[in-house]
């Protein structure tokens, strides 16, 4: 006979995993929802069409969408010299990478003020030749680059260290080109690390709060992003307004990492012996 601890264990797993992401998920996220349209979509609509909201997701989607482009160059090109060349140095800067993951995101944003502030040596420079950064729309920017370019260097290193060098010089003996080698060799290995740190990106651009605080303030009409946007609200005991907000941003960052499984999908399929 079966011992009932093996026939029960999967059960209790299963009450275990469902209780956990319905008491810690689920649950909030819930709240949420019921928060948002509780009093009508009429409501709803005005708090999402508010100027005030539309001008804080434009800025938003702007910023979080020219930011996953320039990671995705920078972060491949960085991800490809890490694995593939040596140079003095290297084994310091590769722990560096994973170090906006470690620290605070206040802490990244105090840094950057620092060191784009008018009394550093690179804000005064900067100041000097006519670019102001704190508190503009350009400190959202670099800020999002800082917290979420390891995304994709992560993403992209593993994908490339599992490369068969044998793939690359059959290539070359073929008289491949670097650039067609690239696009028919190492590009269709790369491709769901970049897609994945690419959603990642973004999804993070889309609810990054420390930082921007930090370097570019709470404007409205000006430096006001989404997160921001939903704080000031609750500060106004606006909940309604913020719900709706929070909502918009739920809904996408769900799609996108849904998007990401679907497209990392075929990878594990091929990993799988």
């Amino acid at each position: 006979m079966t011992p009932r601890s093996s026939r029960t264990g999967p059960y209790l797993k299963r009450t275990f995993v469902f209780l956990y992401i319905g008491s810690v998920i689920a649950l909030p996220i819930g709240m949420i929802f019921s928060k948002a349209v509780r009093d009508g979509p009429l409501k709803l609509w005005q708090s999402l069409t508010d100027p005030q909201a539309l001008y804080a997701f434009r800025l938003t989607f702007m910023a979080a969408g020219i930011v996953t482009v320039i990671n995705i160059i920078l972060g491949t090109i960085s991800a490809f010299a890490l694995v593939r060349f040596k140079f003095p140095g290297r084994k310091w800067i590769d722990p560096l990478i994973d170090l906006p993951f470690a620290i605070p995101t206040s802490v990244i944003g105090l840094t950057l003020a620092l060191l784009l502030g008018p009394k550093s040596p690179l804000g005064a420079w900067l100041q000097t030749h006519g670019f102001t950064i704190l508190y503009q729309p350009s400190a959202i920017y670099i800020a999002l680059l800082v917290v979420t370019l390891p995304f994709v260097i992560r993403s992209v290193q593993p994908l490339l260290r599992s490369i068969d060098p044998t793939e690359e010089e059959a290539a070359i003996t073929l008289g491949a080109r670097p650039f067609k080698i690239f696009t028919s060799v190492i590009f269709p290995v790369i491709r769901p690390g970049i897609i994945s740190g690419a959603v990642l990106t973004f999804a993070r651009s889309l609810g990054e709060f420390g930082v921007v605080v930090f370097v570019a303030g709470t404007q409205p009409f000006h430096t006001e992003v989404a997160a921001t946007y939903i704080f000031s609200k609750i500060e106004q005991f606006d909940f309604q307004g913020a719900a709706s907000a929070s909502v918009v941003v739920l809904l996408l960052s769900y799609l996108l990492l849904w998007t990401m499984r679907f497209f990392e999908a075929p990878l594990e399929r091929r990993m799988i012996p």
